[in-house]
C-alpha cells in the first residue's frame, strides 16, 4: 500500500497556525535524531520518539559485570572528589 501524498514535497512550515500539523498531540517516531526529530519537535511543537538499535546493545551491556563494576567504581572515586573538596571547602 502506498500512501496517496508524498510528504517529502510538501513543506509544513506554512500550514496555519493551530492546525493539526502545529498541535502538540502528535507523536512523531523518527530514527534519526537531527533528520526527524529536532525538526518535527522544533518547527511543529510534536512529541517525538526515537526508535533506535543501539538502545538494545547498551541495556545488554550495562547488565555485564565488567560493566557494573566499572560504574561503582567511577561512583566511588567522584564521591571521595566530592568529599575531599568539601574537606578544602571548594
Amino acid at each position: 500500500w502506498k500512501h496517496p501524498l508524498n510528504y517529502d514535497v510538501l513543506d509544513f512550515r506554512y500550514d496555519d497556525v493551530g492546525s493539526p500539523l502545529t498541535s502538540p498531540n502528535v507523536m512523531y517516531i523518527g530514527d534519526s535524531l537531527f533528520a526527524d526529530l529536532v525538526d518535527a519537535k522544533r518547527e511543529f511543537g510534536w512529541t517525538t520518539a526515537a526508535v533506535t538499535p543501539e538502545v538494545g546493545w547498551e541495556i545488554e551491556l550495562q547488565r555485564k559485570t565488567e560493566f557494573v563494576v566499572a560504574e561503582r567504581a567511577i561512583e566511588m572515586l567522584l564521591n571521595s572528589l566530592r568529599l575531599y573538596q568539601r574537606a578544602l571547602g571548594t
